[in-house]
């Protein structure tokens, strides 16, 4: 089954994400943690969420290692709408798309679909 991994410390809102995960057709793994290196690592993994308020570890590094280790997985990062310095600054250093979170739930199964799947639609 076609993964997803979530950098997301908001326990209540990984929740959401799970559940959106699922419903497109996607398993979710959980992290950053001990599993995002092998998640990283599995041929399965189609997107990354990355929320830009982590408190676990700089969102920076977070991206950084997703990029050195994936360069051919999307990620969708979400943040703060009155952050713009930051989301431009997850665009500028290799996010895919970058919304606010209220845009990613507005359209979270859309947004996920999207990313996730875009491949297959070449």
């Amino acid at each position: 089954m076609p993964k997803t991994l979530l950098l997301v410390d908001d326990l209540f809102f990984s929740v959401q994400l799970e559940n959106a995960a699922r419903a497109v057709g996607l398993e979710p793994v959980n992290g950053p943690g001990p599993k995002t290196a092998a998640t990283l690592a599995d041929a399965d993994l189609r997107l990354v969420v990355l929320d830009l308020a982590l408190w676990s570890q700089p969102w920076s590094k977070a991206l950084a290692e997703v990029r050195a280790a994936r360069s051919d997985v999307p990620v969708l990062a979400y943040g703060p709408h009155v952050d713009v310095e930051t989301r431009r600054a997850a665009q500028t250093e290799g996010a895919t798309r970058v919304v606010t979170k209220q845009q990613l739930v507005a359209d979270l199964p859309g947004l996920l679909r999207r990313y996730a799947f875009a491949h297959a639609e070449k």
